[in-house]
């Protein structure tokens, strides 16, 4: 557990697993590179929204990126600059929806389901948004799970419970359920704070997480496309394979020309 102070929602941005992010920013750098390559110029600045505390940004560094972040939470931006202090490093405080910085960049990068978190009409201006901030052919980084099999699951499991360990102190339980709008499916997921107290635990809050559009490949390339992008390519999650409809995760690629 990070520490007292730290408000638990935002606690798991602080302590993710530290592997699991250099794993993150190794396939990121390799897909840029593939697609520097493609272009034939490199792309060496990145934003990066929602940042969270910044968790991959040392690596980018070591990269040789320039990387700006830009997120709602307050918490989360003091964290970011506390983290990674010194020259190299820019956050700022923003609503991706409407945000704007007197600055563009070569990738916008929208990492581990950080995309969907309002209706289309919203998560359109997000992604306009975005555009404005890249330069001509500056690309769009989107990755986020699979809208359709996950639909299939909570449709089949509509009782699902996961257990995650947040630190030896404290555990949460999460209840993800699928919830109904316009004909449009979203994933909310609740969450149940516990602290550990010998073998009893002892109830510390709930609270509501998100709640998500599930996209589909193809509903989330008329999204792409309705902003002003031309969809690249799209990839099952962490591999450099074509996506398939089974997959149960995606990074898509658009492009601004």
């Amino acid at each position: 557990m990070a520490s007292g102070k730290v408000p638990q929602e935002i606690e798991w941005h602080i302590d993710y697993d530290r592997p699991k992010s250099e794993l993150d920013a190794e396939y990121i750098d390799a897909l840029i590179n593939l697609l520097s390559r493609k272009l034939g110029r490199k792309l060496g600045s990145i934003l990066d929204v929602p940042c969270g505390n910044g968790r991959l940004h040392d690596y980018f560094r070591v990269y040789g990126y320039s990387v700006y972040g830009v997120d709602i939470s307050k918490e989360l931006i003091e964290q970011a600059k506390k983290s990674h202090p010194g020259e190299g490093y820019e956050y700022s405080l923003g609503d991706m929806r409407d945000f704007s910085l007197n600055k563009k960049f070569d990738v916008y990068l929208s990492w581990f389901t950080s995309f969907g978190y309002f209706d289309d009409k919203d998560n359109i201006k997000v992604l306009r948004t975005a555009r404005t901030h890249l330069k001509k052919n500056g690309i769009i980084i989107i990755e986020l799970s699979n809208g359709t099999p996950t639909v299939e699951y909570l449709k089949t499991h509509p009782k699902s419970v996961f257990i995650h360990e947040r630190s030896g102190e404290y555990l949460s339980i999460e209840r993800p359920y699928l919830e109904y709008e316009d004909g449009v499916a979203y994933q909310v997921r609740n969450e149940s704070i516990y602290k550990k107290h010998g073998k009893d635990l002892l109830f510390v809050k709930m609270q509501r997480l998100n709640r998500l559009r599930l996209y589909s490949k193809e509903d989330l390339e008329k999204q792409l496309v309705k902003a002003g992008f031309k969809v690249m390519r799209t990839l099952a999650g962490y591999s450099f394979k074509d996506f398939t409809e089974g997959d149960k995760r995606m990074v898509m690629v658009g492009i601004k020309e």
